[in-house]
């Protein structure tokens, strides 16, 4: 270290005249004779303290080190360090005793008494809670308390959640494995309570699960093979928020006529969702179910189910292809003047949906307006771009399911915009819109689609709705929504 200041010169001279004569640190007498004990002092005491021996020195305060024998003063040496009653020169002395520093609280401890947690070390459990860590309930290991999981009264780590606790299918509660019973006809898991209290009668299937599927008309089942079917609707009615899911299900199968008409799947998708999917039956054929309707909707209602106030729960209407000819050039066509119509109208359709967003049915507006171009281009040639060209594109073109028409399905259009409802008045508002528009565009080629007013189409929709019933319930919705 350099000495520039009249300090330093000072220090040097004190330094070389205690050189040549060095007296003891502690009784100021001089050293006789050789060797003498010189200790160095920290970077900030650089003049060296000397001793006639090691025992003077130690008796003004230097200590030797636990781990090494070196000496250093508490006073004059940096390096000193006091842990639990023993002396240090150095961390690395310490360490090697197995004394470490707490990442919390920076106190020293031994490694006996470590708390370690994803490969931090503190002093003790405080100093790891105070850190943001929790012991699990059932294992005893550190887990981040962010990532707790209840258990009944306790908290546990994601690890025993997984594979010790099951949710149950009724109250929506965590439990331990030990007060938990699988129930093989619904595939579920009940706790004690529920096991016993709620009544399993109805079946409650996974997501996807179809069975044979009948066709409802006004005459019955209907067993024909003409070249062209009649329009039939199935729908997906989305239910959520009750907590007693498996007396809902098990009510719901009670109903006179249900299960004849009706299945009911999970709806990952959902906070404890149900979703009731229908056999494909025509729009009068719906009308006539009108009291199992209201049946169907008591029930969600003394359960805690909703659909519009579920918040996410919507309404998916299917249309069987074969209602637009056998050819599936032609169903494509029929998909496609439906889509044109839904995207030319995106904004009333929103209003008519009751939806604030259209991320699960995507009107996918964006650069389609183009087509418009394209079918003037093919008034002039036919070869260019024809409907029956551009409809075949948009159904090799558009397989995204989560779309306001759904071209994916083999056997159906699936029309996706509604937000799910218990009224029965706006779900027949819903099916008649979705029954009249499909005999529209039967009824009119591209160029009407493409030119048609909102205004002039919804009079056509009305006036081709198959059911008086839904077509009042359609012209009063409209009504009330501003869109007439």
């Amino acid at each position: 270290m350099p000495y520039t200041t009249e300090q330093g010169y000072s220090e040097l001279a004190e330094m070389a005249s205690r050189t040549l004569s060095p007296t003891d640190e502690r009784t100021g007498e001089v050293i006789q004779g050789d060797p003498y004990v010189a200790l160095g002092g920290s970077p900030l005491h650089e003049i060296p303290h000397y001793y006639e021996s090691e025992s003077s020195a130690m008796q003004d305060g230097w200590v030797e080190c636990e781990r090494c024998g070196n000496l250093t003063h508490h006073e004059h040496s940096y390096r000193h360090l006091e842990v639990h009653g023993y002396s240090y020169c150095s961390p690395s002395c310490a360490h090697a005793d197995g004394y470490y520093t707490c990442e919390q609280c920076g106190d020293w401890y031994h490694e006996d008494d470590e708390v370690e947690v994803d490969g931090n070390c503190y002093c003790s459990a405080s100093c790891a809670h105070e850190a943001g860590y929790a012991e699990c309930d059932r294992c005893g290991g550190w887990y981040d308390e962010d990532d707790g999981t209840e258990v009944c009264d306790e908290v546990w780590c994601e690890d025993c959640a997984d594979e010790h606790s099951h949710v149950c299918g009724e109250c929506n509660a965590r439990y331990p494995d030990n007060q938990m019973h699988y129930y093989e006809d619904d595939e579920c898991w009940y706790c004690d309570d529920c096991y016993e209290e709620v009544p399993r009668r109805g079946t409650l299937h996974e997501y996807g699960w179809t069975p044979a599927l009948t066709f409802y008309t006004e005459d019955g089942p209907w067993r024909g093979d003409s070249e062209k079917q009649p329009i039939f609707l199935g729908v997906e009615l989305e239910t959520d928020g009750g907590r007693q899911r498996s007396k809902y299900v098990g009510e719901l199968s009670q109903i006179d006529g249900f299960d004849e008409h009706f299945w009911m799947t999970r709806d990952s998708s959902l906070d404890n969702g149900v979703e009731i999917t229908g056999h494909p039956m025509t729009l009068a054929y719906h009308v006539s179910l009108l009291d199992m309707y209201d049946e169907i909707s008591s029930v969600a209602s003394e359960n805690g189910f909703r659909s519009h106030d579920g918040g996410r729960c919507g309404l998916h209407i299917h249309v069987n292809r074969r209602a637009f000819g056998r050819d599936k050039r032609v169903q494509d066509a029929g998909g496609y003047k439906l889509m044109r119509l839904m995207q030319r109208f995106e904004h009333q359709f929103t209003v008519f949906s009751r939806r604030t967003d259209n991320h699960w049915c995507s009107y996918k507006t964006y650069g389609d307006y183009q087509l418009k171009d394209e079918l003037k281009a093919s008034r002039r040639n036919k070869d260019e771009a024809g409907p029956l060209q551009m409809a075949a594109r948009m159904a090799e073109n558009e397989r995204s399911h989560a779309q306001c028409v759904n071209f994916e399905h083999r056997s159906t259009f699936e029309i996706r915009i509604f937000r799910g409802t218990l009224k029965w008045t706006t779900y027949f508002a819903c099916l008649g819109l979705v029954d009249g528009m499909c005999r529209t565009v039967m009824a009119h080629g591209s160029t009407w689609v493409e030119s048609v007013s909102w205004y002039d189409l919804m009079d056509e929709v009305k006036r081709r709705c198959d059911s008086p019933y839904a077509s009042e319930c359609l012209a009063d919705y409209l009504h009330g929504k501003g869109l007439c």
